[in-house]
């Protein structure tokens, strides 16, 4: 069944362990996927929805094939948590309609980890030892995919990680984890390449940086320092917030005393709502460009003409045929695609399906082997085709910037195709 609103609420309600089952087969649309040959590199692309003509296929009634995800479904993050397993259970719902994978139906098991490494680590036990997932997702924070790969990669399961650790991802990248976005960390040629624009011929602008405590976010705060450093820029206030904060009331005054030139905001939508507000209730009137771990949702909320924010996946501001597929499928599945991270469980939905039926719904290494072949023309709704190899294991290349634009009251594109890259 696809998940009901009236189960998302109760998801939300539990503190506990139990897993959230979620079988996904019912959508009244579907959006298929051009299935790749067995072993074959070439691109695929997302095609048109099922049922658009009469040969379209019909729903899979095979042995479903298992996969898992550890999420926040309760705690502080868990409107980003939820919004992840939403989007893979609207992706999965959709592929199923469709035909699944050879006639077998994906199936997902949610779990909440509460942000907690400790819970992360007990979720990714039960998901492999006893729902024998063929593949992990979810994973919203780097900690708890850190702490949770060797275990994966003793029984050579792939994993999809909403963030990761740097370290995961040099040359060679940890052989069984994989990232859907850009390292948190190579999001920072994209924020400079934007922040040139927004100084203009200032000589030398001052930069406040403030970021929450996880390892993808600490690492993109140190290339930020790294940057202002070799431009001969200033650095100014420079403040690093424990994930668990509520009030940035003081961080904000402190950074708008500062009247830095640009402050780079290396937050969640929560936090990040928080530090605007203060900004705007200090003064502040200079430039905040947000990472890609904030959404539209913050830009929405404050209102604020001077909020940018980096993204990997198209919104409304950019709309085109990737997008409206991807509302499509949400809305069929009950979900609202507006909500935070839905766009990315998603694109995490999408890589799984695309890498299951390009090798005939394999396991083990024979699925992570496929999982490096990949390609994926998701007609524009990421920044870049996903995009795969043995030596790069992040799957965009590419990123976008919007901005809240106060005359239309909306989200718009600053600019595309910015770079990647420390």
């Amino acid at each position: 069944m696809s998940q009901q609103p009236s189960d998302r609420r109760t998801l939300r309600s539990r503190r506990s362990r139990r897993s959230t089952s979620v079988a996904v087969t019912g959508a009244a649309m579907a959006v298929a996927l051009l299935a790749a040959a067995c072993g074959s590199s070439s691109k695929t692309t997302v095609a048109a929805p099922a049922g658009a003509s009469a040969t379209a296929a019909q729903p899979a009634t095979g042995a479903p094939i298992e996969v898992g995800a550890t999420d926040d479904l309760s705690a502080q993050f868990s409107v980003n948590g939820i919004g992840i397993q939403t989007g893979m259970s609207a992706a999965f719902d959709a592929i199923n309609k469709a035909g699944g994978v050879k006639n077998q139906p994906l199936h997902l098991t949610s779990l909440d980890d509460a942000a907690k490494v400790d819970r992360g680590v007990a979720n990714v036990t039960q998901l492999l030892t006893q729902n024998k997932v063929a593949v992990l997702g979810g994973y919203l924070l780097s900690n708890i995919c850190v702490a949770t790969q060797q275990a994966a990669a003793d029984v050579t399961t792939p994993m999809i990680c909403n963030a990761g650790d740097p370290k995961q991802f040099g040359t060679p990248p940890t052989a069984n984890v994989f990232l859907p976005t850009v390292l948190a960390a190579n999001e920072n040629q994209a924020g400079f390449a934007l922040a040139k624009q927004l100084v203009g011929g200032t000589a030398k602008p001052k930069v406040a940086l403030i970021g929450l405590a996880s390892a993808s976010l600490i690492a993109l705060q140190d290339a930020q320092k790294a940057t202002i450093a070799s431009l001969g820029w200033e650095l100014g206030p420079d403040i690093t917030v424990p994930l668990t904060t509520t009030d940035l009331t003081a961080q904000g005054a402190q950074i708008a005393s500062a009247k830095p030139d640009i402050i780079f905001s290396n937050l969640a939508d929560a936090t990040s709502i928080l530090l605007d507000r203060a900004l705007q209730a200090n003064g502040s009137k200079s430039p905040v460009i947000a990472t890609d771990a904030t959404t539209a949702v913050t830009a929405t909320t404050t209102k604020d003409p001077n909020f940018y924010y980096l993204s990997t996946v198209s919104n409304g501001g950019t709309p085109g045929a990737g997008y409206q597929k991807f509302q499509d499928a949400v809305k069929a599945a009950g979900g609202d695609p507006s909500k935070p991270f839905v766009d990315r469980g998603y694109v995490q939905g999408l890589i799984i399906a695309e890498a299951l039926k390009g090798c005939n719904g394999c396991t083990g290494q024979a699925l992570i082997d496929q999982m490096n072949k990949l390609n994926i023309d998701t007609d524009g709704f990421t920044a870049s085709p996903i995009s795969f190899s043995p030596t790069d294991h992040q799957g965009i290349h590419k990123m976008f910037a919007y901005h809240w634009d106060s005359t239309k009251s909306t989200v718009a594109l600053q600019a595309k195709d910015l770079p990647t890259g420390q």
